[in-house]
């Protein structure tokens, strides 16, 4: 069989670009017979390599002047980059409405009603428009609105603008970027965080997020599935000339919560400390007895705090912690379902089958084939379940 040469065309950088990557690997070894060419993102450089006798490309970094050159070439190629920037080409990238809403769902169960959202001004890269949209058509739902403003061109103006968020807030970032910039300007006006604003940034970069102080929340993209998925597709082009597939968007996997949103936005103290409690040890066998005895109140009067505050039970919140962690684990990793189930605190798979028709109408097995259309839901809303 001949070995087929793919350039691989990016900055090779942590988070997103490091995980697609990683993915692009694991589906060609030991599968595939491709040679990969890592290109740096210059169009000089694609046409030079293109013209070196290149089968196929994966683009990570690309602009304007990266994709003429690709289209010029006329080799296969797919697109993992900014969609704004290279139509013409299949396109596999993330679900960016899904991302927004499933940063909104993370504050509103935390009891957050004030939320904002810090994108990026960034000249034809509408993603972070798509990430708030998703956020803000999620606040509506439950009732709020999102303040949503732009880097402005000084830290200082956006610190003059985090000043006047009520407290607290959630503040969504376009990327993890954009959340240390928030982070930074919060320390330089002196709002404390989570306690006045709670920071959530996108991409998971956790040498950014593990360095930043507070340690930052982020949501986890699926940055493995997308590289996997863009080898299957140059696969099928390489096999099939002139065949186009539909453009794919991947939702993402779940919050990687740290210190910047590790805050319940809920004025009842005790319903606040079982919802802590809850995160902790949703994964053991815990019973709403034993979260009443831990805040030292009656199980009726927890129940009806709960249903007051949130529009749900703590059954239901033990259950909607349970299924996000259970979501994770099938969408990123091999486990058994039995496994999922006993990890995740639901004892055996039948349980958790159980849970997933009653939340997400499905079982755990559609979620592991079809991702893209269940992995953004997330449970219980503060209005009862789904």
């Amino acid at each position: 069989m001949r070995l087929q040469r793919i350039a691989l065309i990016a900055d090779i950088t942590p988070g997103y670009v490091e995980g697609v990557i990683r993915g692009i690997g694991m589906r060609a070894r030991p599968d595939l017979p491709w040679l990969f060419d890592l290109i740096a993102p210059s169009s000089t450089t694609v046409r030079r390599v293109c013209g070196e006798g290149v089968d196929g490309a994966i683009v990570m970094s690309i602009t304007p002047s990266i994709g003429d050159a690709l289209l010029s070439s006329n080799i296969p190629s797919v697109n993992t980059g900014p969609l704004d920037f290279a139509p013409d080409f299949p396109h596999v990238g993330n679900d960016d409405i899904a991302i927004g809403k499933m940063a909104a769902r993370h504050f509103l169960d935390r009891g957050f009603v004030h939320l904002a959202y810090v994108g990026i001004a960034a000249r034809g890269t509408d993603y972070p428009i798509r990430r708030g949209e998703g956020f803000s058509e999620e606040a509506a739902k439950a009732g709020s609105t999102v303040a949503v403003r732009p880097i402005p061109g000084s830290t200082g103006e956006l610190g003059r603008w985090l000043q006047e968020l009520p407290e607290p807030t959630g503040v969504l970032a376009a990327n993890d970027v954009v959340a240390w910039q928030v982070v930074e300007s919060c320390r330089a006006v002196g709002r404390s965080i989570p306690e006045q604003i709670a920071v959530l940034g996108v991409d998971d970069d956790q040498a950014l997020c593990h360095l930043a102080y507070p340690s930052l929340s982020s949501i986890r993209v699926a940055s493995q599935r997308i590289g996997i998925q863009a080898a299957d597709i140059l696969t099928g082009m390489l096999a099939r000339p002139g065949w186009r597939p539909e453009r794919m968007e991947i939702p993402p996997v779940g919050v990687a919560v740290r210190q910047s949103t590790e805050i319940f936005a809920v004025a009842d103290p005790i319903v606040a400390e079982a919802l802590r409690w809850i995160e902790r040890r949703a994964a053991c066998a815990i019973s709403v007895n034993q979260i009443a005895a831990h805040v030292a109140v009656s199980r009726r009067c927890l129940e009806q705090r709960f249903r007051r505050l949130l529009g749900r039970s703590p059954r239901e919140e033990i259950e909607r912690v349970r299924l996000n962690m259970a979501r994770e684990m099938l969408i990123d990793t091999t486990l058994s379902l039995g496994d999922v189930a006993r990890l995740c605190g639901f004892g055996v798979g039948k349980r958790l089958s159980t849970v997933f028709h009653k939340v997400l109408g499905v079982p755990p097995s559609a979620l592991r084939r079809a991702p893209c259309h269940f992995a953004s839901q997330n449970g219980y809303s503060r209005h009862g379940s789904y």
